[in-house]
C-alpha cells in the first residue's frame, strides 16, 4: 500500500510540473511570440506595406491568429478612441452653453448640471448633484416640474414647458425642453431637460398686450363718439334735404348724405380689423356660414346657391364676414345680367378649393390683383382687402380667376389640415 501511495503522490507531482512549464513555456514562447508578431503587423501597417496575406509557413498557426485578432484590438482602440472624443466634444458644448441644462434620474435625484446651471443657482455643482430635485424646488415650485418629468418617463416623449423659475437673483421665465434617456436597452433611466432663459421675451409679450388693450379701449371710445355724431349728422342732413327747396341745394346734402355712409362704413371696418385675429380660430360648417352672411343681404332677385353641406373649415371666426363680403360685391356689382352667386368645392393636390362664382359683367384682368388691396375699388375698397386677412389668419388664400364679360370668380384654397368633411353629403 505504501508503495502506491508513493506512485500515486509522484505522478501528482509529475502532472503539477508539466502543467507548470506548459504555462510558462506559452507565456515565454508562445505569447512573447505572438505579442513580437502582432508588433510586426503593426509596424507594418504604420508603414504602410503590409501585405494583402501575409506569407507564413504552413503550419505556423500563431501567426494567422495574431493577423486575425490584431484588427479587432485595432478597431476595439479606435472605437475607444472615438467615444472619449465624442464624449468631451459633448462635454465642451453642455459646459460652454449659456443654458440650464440638467439630468434628473428616475429616482427624482440630481445627476448632472452645467457649469451656468450651477451659476444660475448659486451653488458648487457638488451641493447640486446627488441630491433630491424637491430640495432645490420645494412645494408649490416642484410640483408642476414633477408631473412634466413624470410625462417624459411615463410617455417617452419630449415635453416642452413654459414657466417661472425662482432663483437667488430673482423670478425669471424659461423655455424647457424635457426628453428622455435610454440605456442600451431602451430602458429609460432619466430625463435630460435644457432652459433657456425667456424673461425680456416674456416681458416683452406682457408689455405688448397691455399696451394693444389700451389702443383697443381708446379706439373703442373713439369709434362710439365717432359714430354717434355721424347720426346725429346724417339726421340733420335728411330733415335739411327734407326743408331744402333748392334743387341744387338737394343734390349737395344727398351727396353729403352718401360721404357720410362712407365713413360710416370706415369706421366699422375698424371694428373688424380690431376684431381679426383676437378670437381663437375655429371649425366652421361652410354652408351654415355662407346662409347665415346671406341672411344679412338684401339680394332680391339673385339667387344664391350653395352645392355641399359636408364641409368644414379652420378659420378665424370673423368668416362669416369674408362670405358677406364676396355675395354683397357681387350684388353691388355684378351688374344687370347678374341673376346667381354659386358656391362649390373640389379637393385639388391636397388642399380644399372653395370656389365662388357669378354670372355678372365679372372683373378686367389689371384689376385682380389690385382687388384685394386696402383703399382699392369703386367705394371703401376694404371688404376684399378685410377678405384676404381674415383668411390668411390660418394659412388659407383667396385669388380671383374668372374671365371678364362671364362673370366673376373667386378661389378659396384650404390647406391640408384646415378642413375635413363630415360626411352628411355622402350618407344623405
Amino acid at each position: 500500500m505504501n508503495g502506491i501511495a508513493t506512485f500515486l503522490v509522484s505522478l501528482a507531482i509529475a502532472g503539477v510540473c508539466i502543467i507548470i512549464f506548459v504555462l510558462v513555456f506559452i507565456d515565454r514562447v508562445v505569447l512573447s511570440r505572438l505579442n513580437r508578431i502582432i508588433r510586426t503587423v503593426r509596424a507594418k501597417k504604420a508603414a504602410g506595406n503590409l501585405p494583402l496575406l501575409p506569407a507564413h509557413n504552413g503550419g505556423d498557426e500563431i501567426t494567422r491568429i495574431a493577423l486575425a485578432i490584431d484588427p479587432v484590438f485595432t478597431e476595439l482602440a479606435a472605437s475607444r478612441e472615438k467615444m472619449a472624443e465624442s464624449e468631451e466634444r459633448y462635454r465642451m458644448l453642455a459646459e460652454s452653453a449659456q443654458d440650464i441644462i440638467f439630468i434628473i434620474g428616475r429616482d427624482d435625484t440630481v445627476t448632472y448640471v452645467n457649469t451656468f446651471a450651477a451659476r444660475a443657482f448659486g451653488r458648487p455643482r457638488e451641493e447640486i448633484i446627488g441630491k433630491p430635485r424637491s430640495a432645490l424646488f420645494p412645494g408649490i415650485v416642484g410640483e408642476p416640474q414633477l408631473r412634466s418629468l413624470d410625462q417624459v418617463l411615463t410617455t417617452g416623449e419630449p415635453v416642452k414647458i413654459e414657466g417661472s423659475l425662482p432663483l437667488p437673483t430673482g423670478e425669471i421665465w424659461q423655455d424647457t425642453l424635457l426628453v428622455p434617456i435610454r440605456d442600451t436597452h431602451g430602458t429609460i433611466t432619466g430625463v435630460m431637460g435644457i432652459s433657456r432663459d425667456i424673461t425680456k421675451r416674456k416681458r416683452a409679450e406682457d408689455a405688448l398686450v397691455n399696451v394693444n388693450k389700451k389702443l383697443n379701449l381708446l379706439s373703442t371710445i373713439t369709434r362710439h363718439d365717432i359714430l354717434n355724431q355721424l347720426t346725429a349728422l346724417a339726421t340733420y342732413l335728411e330733415l335739411s334735404r327734407d326743408f331744402a327747396e333748392n334743387q341744387k341745394v338737394r343734390e349737395f346734402i344727398e351727396k353729403e348724405l352718401r360721404i357720410a355712409a362712407v365713413i360710416d362704413k370706415e369706421i366699422n371696418f375698424t371694428r373688424d380689423y380690431q376684431d381679426l385675429g383676437e378670437g381663437v380660430p375655429v371649425w366652421h360648417n361652410v354652408n351654415a356660414t355662407i346662409t347665415g352672411a346671406n341672411r344679412s343681404l338684401l339680394t332680391g332677385k339673385v339667387h344664391i346657391e350653395i352645392g355641399f353641406t359636408d364641409i368644414e373649415v379652420y378659420a378665424d371666426p370673423l368668416l362669416e364676414k369674408v362670405f358677406f363680403n364676396l355675395i354683397d360685391n357681387a350684388v353691388r356689382y355684378g351688374g344687370p345680367s347678374l341673376s346667381a352667386v354659386r358656391f362649390s368645392a373640389r379637393e385639388s393636390e391636397g388642399n380644399l378649393v372653395i370656389t365662388c362664382e357669378d354670372d355678372g359683367t365679372g372683373i378686367p384682368p389689371e384689376d385682380k390683383e389690385h382687388i384685394f388691396e386696402q383703399g382699392y375699388g369703386n367705394h371703401t375698397g376694404l371688404g376684399l382687402f378685410l377678405c384676404r386677412e381674415i383668411l390668411g389668419i390660418t394659412g388659407i388664400t383667396i385669388t380671383e380667376t374668372g374671365m371678364f364679360g362671364k362673370g366673376a370668380r373667386f378661389e378659396i384654397t384650404v390647406p391640408k389640415g384646415k378642413y375635413r368633411l363630415t360626411g352628411q353629403d355622402r350618407t344623405g
